[in-house]
Order: structure tokens, then C-alpha cells, then sequence
């Protein structure tokens, strides 16, 4: 194989790099506006203070309880994005190293004869 098609494999990976982190740029956006409809939607379900409420003396508890609950879900839901999108970014990260590497080992004349790569053209 040529040495210059470590250039072309160089920018094929490079090329992946980029795809990845534009999706997850835009997955994050996307992300991003459904928690903000969320939690206008959460803000919308809320109890208006000035409706009567209950006469039940354990409801601040029950609000309390419920708050804490919805809490411990949207951390579970965070977490859980965030350990996927690191994934995903870390794939991203390596392809492009990857891509820099082979332009390089592409642009040093001779630089791989041991293995079999033919220098120049």
C-alpha cells in the first residue's frame, strides 16, 4: 500500500471524528429542549398557593416526599445521558487522534517501510 493513503485513511477518520461530535452536539441540544419543556411543563401542573389545598396535615410531607422523588428521577436520567454521551465523545475523541496519526505517519517520508508501506507515491 502507498504511504499516501495513510493520509486519505488519516482524513476518512478524521472526517468520523467530526460527524460524531457534531451528533452529539446536536443530541445534546435536543436533550437540552426537552428538559426545558419539562420543566415548564412541571412548572405549568404546579399547585397555584392561592387554591385552597387539602385539609390533610401530612400534605406538606406527601409534597416533600413527591419532590424528592421527581428529584432523584431527573438525577437518574442526567446520570445516565451523561454516561452515554461520554461514550460517545471519548469514540469521537480517539477517531480523530486516530485520523491525526495516520496524516502524520502519511507526511514522514518513509516512515513505515518496515511494515510494508511503500514511501512516496
Amino acid at each position: 500500500m502507498p504511504q499516501a493513503w495513510l493520509n486519505v485513511i488519516g482524513l476518512a477518520l478524521d472526517f468520523l471524528g467530526v460527524l460524531l461530535f457534531a451528533n452529539e452536539w446536536w443530541t445534546s441540544l435536543k436533550a437540552e429542549r426537552t428538559e426545558a419543556e419539562l420543566e415548564a411543563r412541571k412548572a405549568m401542573l404546579k399547585l397555584n398557593p392561592n387554591m385552597p389545598r387539602p385539609n390533610i396535615p401530612q400534605q406538606a410531607v406527601f409534597d416533600w416526599m413527591r419532590e424528592r422523588q421527581e428529584e432523584a428521577q431527573r438525577q437518574v436520567r442526567l446520570a445516565t445521558a451523561r454516561t452515554a454521551r461520554w461514550h460517545y465523545y471519548l469514540t469521537a475523541l480517539i477517531l480523530v487522534a486516530l485520523g491525526f496519526l495516520f496524516q502524520l505517519a502519511g507526511s514522514v517520508p518513509g516512515c513505515c517501510a518496515a511494515i510494508g508501506i511503500i514511501p512516496g507515491a
